[in-house]
């Protein structure tokens, strides 16, 4: 089983400014079997904090937000990152990154250009668009690299209005397939909406989110936290599939198509621990000598 943590940055309105132009959802997937490693690392780092600052607070008060670390005036507003130093935000914020490398997981990401949309486009339309191409990513890199397993994705639970349209938009998919005639057959169950507070998976993902947001709309491959992300966004035979630019008439395609070739030129390597790639599926395999039963682990 495979859960994908999804957020988004941005806002859904089809208005736009020349700095505010995208809408973009990040997303991670995680192995079932990874998650306790990777959610217990961070918490036991946000503890450490929370016990040399002497805070009297729990670990959903030490959520993690983008725009909050970004900004100093939202900063001051929060119990736990208006007590911490640049340098142990910093330290935070570089362990959720390490995270990817260290569970091998994959990044994936839709960057929606409002400047090229459709007149007909509205918030409804675009967030369907947005959701649908992020649903096709996911179904084929299970289809691609783990077709025995089944995914479910994780999202912010914001309100129910909100959590019920994105269901009735899911449900639509799940049943009819997305408009490219792709049929979702690894992705199972409505979306779980979960407290961003309360995920580690879904503010990862909206760190995620945003160091694309920043790095397409300056079109600056070199923004330091994309560099972070770039060699794990999902790709498979050559194509970066897990990134998409829509539509089609977008110039950031441009900055895709060289994501693509630097990533090609220069692959990313797998990370090895004690012979076994980390982050990759594997089953226990049971052979048995007189009463001793030996587990050989199978990558």
């Amino acid at each position: 089983m495979y859960f994908f943590y999804a957020d988004a940055s941005g806002n859904l309105t089809t208005k736009y400014s020349n700095l505010d132009y995208l809408y973009v959802y990040g997303a991670i997937s995680l192995y079932a079997n990874k998650w306790h490693g990777f959610e217990k690392t961070i918490n036991r780092k946000k503890k450490e904090l929370i016990a040399n600052h002497r805070l009297s607070i729990s670990l959903a008060e030490c959520e993690i937000k983008s725009n909050w670390i970004r900004i100093e005036s939202e900063r001051k507003k929060h119990p736990f990152l208006s007590k911490l130093t640049n340098k142990e935000i910093e330290s935070l914020i570089n362990l959720y990154y390490h995270q990817i490398e260290y569970h091998h997981i994959e990044v994936f990401a839709v960057v929606v250009d409002k400047r090229y949309l459709h007149h007909s486009f509205d918030r409804s339309k675009l967030h369907k668009k947005a959701w649908e191409e992020l649903l096709e990513m996911f179904e084929i890199f299970l289809r691609k690299k783990h077709p025995k397993h089944q995914g479910i994705i994780i999202v912010d639970d914001e309100s129910v209005q909100t959590n019920t349209k994105l269901a009735m938009q899911h449900f639509d998919f799940q049943n009819d397939g997305t408009s490219s005639g792709l049929w979702l057959q690894h992705i199972v169950e409505m979306p779980m909406f979960t407290r961003s507070e309360l995920s580690n998976g879904i503010q990862l993902a909206d760190i995620i989110a945003y160091s694309i947001y920043r790095a397409f709309r300056d079109r600056n491959p070199e923004y330091e936290h994309f560099k972070k992300i770039e060699p794990f966004i999902y790709m498979n035979e050559g194509i970066l599939r897990g990134l998409s630019i829509y539509p089609n008439e977008s110039p950031l395609i441009e900055m895709m198509n060289w994501t693509e070739k630097k990533r090609r030129d220069f692959p990313t390597p797998f990370s090895v621990k004690n012979g076994v790639r980390l982050g990759k599926p594997y089953r226990a395999a049971k052979i048995g000598t007189g009463q001793k039963l030996f587990y050989l682990f199978i990558t």
